[in-house]
């Protein structure tokens, strides 16, 4: 928060200033534009704070994101420049144009500007120090070829018009914010409380105030700073796109896909009809809007259209609200980071599940990389694996656990039950090892949480406002846009869930932020001495899509790779042994690199995923023991195994008794013909597929069907 009061303080008292400065240098009595001037001076600043932020390297941050600490130190290097720029702007302006020049030139730059900038805010939802800095070049060029060229000058607002202009632009940025930044929202979130622990009320709250602050914003600027044509062209704009997109996410979506990271598309026809409707309904609202014969008829069919489709959303949502059961508020169990990088000075095991890591994109990579995998000599690669499950709703709590799922339950009836029914972590506490999990709250029982040294329910949760608007933003836009722009607004449920901040909880999303603390803290013993041995269960986010991270370990935008994201969790993983060596702990420890699934083929089919992988479910695993160790490696084994073997390794592993969990990897031979089982479920029962493989995993030949279901 307060990166973007520092900011809006440092430009609105510089442009405080620069207005008191250009005050007195002008000679008309008049002091109706003295907002205007605190409004073009502030933007100015603005932007020349962004140009700054540019030759930084961080043009494509907003000018608040780019600030991550003020202190006062920012203050006094911002500040003293602004302030000379301040005294110096005014002055440079009235050398350079004359009173009644200068007057319409500030209103031409604040017209076009605003205009130019509030549709981008509208269409993104953020404003980047690039696009700022442009569109502040565009209406700078502009408005002057205006001052010096134009012969007609653009109509502003003058007294007696403002009513006029409030009935024109008000009803249609009501539409707007009622639907894009309440109702749809709202909507998605009350439909899908239970997946999200994001506290209702002050959602609304943090919406509500964001939704009215934008028509107050947008409709003074409407009726004070547009021009006639500006505000026409603005209004039938917002007019046309809200009525188009209420059709779209009413009436034309058809059916979407889980937003779990699977990318949808629609073929070219699709697109086409599709565009065909939106020009038809935008090119209606333009002639309703510009029909000059019939201007008080058309004006109230505008109106009354903005109205109906507001009030519909208005009751209905207000009918969800009434209609819906809250869960009382309670502290939250979340999975902290807490110890998560403390391990024992003599025995460790340690486990990273890197999501969606399956060995067909593990062989991409070597493809690519041959030499990729020589940090993990000491290993061994079992290239014949499989999962149990196809989603990590199930994989990980049965990983933890060793318990499998029932026909018919729900997933989180599952979870609870795998955990009351294990005894894999009470047998991991009985060999006196310290347990940290360090996955998603939601991927582990209740029964369980006081076996962890990581849990917590005393952690805060803070909505954040910033976050908020724009996720929320994005799901209502990727519900109404056109099938061909629907990419740009693409979210999952992980943005959804991120809007809520847990001080100190630990992130399955996002593996920069594991990386990050890795090289800053590195790892250390515990010196508590309350344990013999350290068990760590690490959840990355590996080759789940959406791909933000590179294997640079940056965050990108646009564009990334599913392969770029998987060389980068890999290389965490080798910082990670990097980091035991330097401590002298890694020769002792026993070590498990694998995946909760692999490909999902089914969601990626339907998808139109452009990866060529068989239908399979082969996740990697590399295996080190302890004291083992290679000339050269890591070494391949063809062992049929599956993730019904993990319990039993980790038992192994920290000294238990293995027996009663069946075979630990290590204990399966390569020639040995063995039956696995995998079952396709998206819980309690949709979608049912189970598989028995007989033979290599890596070959859909050998996978049989043996039990199907809706």
């Amino acid at each position: 928060m307060e990166n973007y009061l520092g900011v809006m303080a440092l430009c609105v008292i510089s442009g405080m200033l620069a207005a008191a400065v250009h005050m007195l240098l002008t000679k008309s009595s008049k002091k109706q534009f003295q907002i205007k001037y605190l409004y073009f001076y502030a933007a100015a600043f603005y932007g020349a704070m962004s140009v700054v932020k540019i030759f930084m390297g961080e043009g494509e941050k907003t000018l608040f994101s780019s600030f991550i600490d003020i202190e006062r130190a920012t203050y006094l290097h911002y500040g003293i420049p602004l302030a000379v720029l301040a005294a110096a702007l005014p002055l440079f302006m009235k050398i350079l144009l004359k009173e009644e020049k200068r007057k319409y030139f500030m209103e031409a730059f604040l017209s076009i500007f605003s205009f130019l900038i509030g549709a981008e805010f509208l269409i993104w939802g953020v404003i980047s120090s690039y696009n700022y800095v442009l569109v502040c070049i565009f209406s700078l060029f502009l408005s002057l070829c205006l001052v010096f060229f134009s012969k007609r000058e653009m109509q502003f607002y003058k007294k007696g018009t403002g009513k006029d202009r409030l009935l024109f632009i008000l009803p249609v940025i009501l539409l707007w914010t009622v639907t894009i930044i309440i109702f749809e929202p709202n909507q998605l979130l009350l439909n899908n409380l239970e997946e999200f622990s994001i506290p209702y009320a002050r959602f609304f709250g943090v919406m509500f105030v964001e939704g009215a602050a934008l028509t107050v914003v947008y409709t003074l600027t409407g009726v004070f700073i547009l021009s006639e044509k500006q505000l026409k062209a603005f209004g039938t704009i917002v007019f046309g796109i809200s009525v188009a997109g209420y059709i779209q996410g009413n009436f034309l979506n058809g059916e979407m896909l889980l937003m779990d990271g699977s990318v949808q598309t629609w073929s070219l026809a699709q697109q086409i009809v599709n565009g065909v409707i939106w020009i038809a309904v935008i090119g209606l609202a333009v002639f309703i809007n510009y029909n000059v014969r019939h201007k008080n008829i058309c004006r109230k069919i505008v109106q009354g259209v903005c109205v109906y489709i507001g009030l519909m959303q208005i009751l209905s949502l207000a009918f969800m609200i009434a209609a819906k059961e809250f869960p009382e508020e309670e502290n939250e169990f979340v999975l902290t980071t807490n110890h998560m990088l403390e391990l024992d000075e003599e025995n460790n095991v340690v486990v990273f599940v890197l999501d969606w890591f399956d060995r067909q994109i593990m062989d991409d990579i070597l493809k690519e990389s041959p030499d990729f995998t020589k940090p993990l000599k000491d290993f061994t690669d079992y290239t014949n694996t499989t999962s149990c499950y196809a989603y990590t709703e199930l994989s990980i709590p049965y990983l933890l656990t060793g318990v499998a799922w029932e026909y018919g339950m729900e997933a989180d009836d599952y979870c609870e039950y795998a955990y009351e029914n294990s005894h894999l972590l009470d047998d991991i506490q009985d060999q006196e090892y310290s347990i940290g999990v360090y996955t998603g709250a939601l991927y582990m029982g209740n029964t369980a949480k006081s076996k962890l040294i990581n849990y917590s329910d005393d952690i805060t949760q803070e909505l954040g406002y910033k976050k908020a608007f724009y996720a929320m933003n994005n799901t209502s836009k990727y519900k109404m846009m056109p099938f061909a722009v629907k990419h740009f607004y693409f979210y999952t449920t992980d943005d959804i869930a991120e809007i809520v901040v847990n001080s100190g909880e630990y992130s399955i999303t996002n593996d920069i932020i594991f990386h990050n603390e890795l090289a800053k803290n590195k790892l250390a013993i515990d010196k508590s001495g309350s344990y013999k041995g350290a068990f760590r269960f690490y959840h990355f986010n590996g080759a789940h899509a959406p791909f933000h991270m590179n294997d640079n370990f940056e965050e990108i935008k646009e564009n990334g790779t599913r392969l770029s994201q998987s060389r980068g969790s890999l290389k965490i993983v080798y910082e990670y042994i990097d980091e035991m060596k330097r401590l002298g702990i890694y020769d002792n420890a026993a070590i498990i690199i694998t995946a909760d699934h692999g490909q999902n083929m089914d969601v990626m089919r339907e998808a139109k995923n452009d990866e060529d992988y068989d239908m399979t479910s082969t996740p990697i695993l590399f295996v080190k023991l302890p004291k083992e160790q290679h000339e050269k490696g890591p070494i391949s084994n063809t062992a049929p195994v599956s993730h019904t073997d993990f319990a039993a390794t980790v038992i192994k592993a920290v000294g238990g008794d293995s027996a009663a969990y069946g075979r630990a990897f290590d204990e399966i031979a390569e020639e040995e013909m063995r039956e696995r089982v995998f079952t396709y479920v998206i819980a309690p029962d949709q979608k049912y597929k189970k598989c028995v493989i007989k033979g290599d995993a890596n070959d859909a030949a050998f996978w049989t069907v043996v039990e199907e279901g809706e």
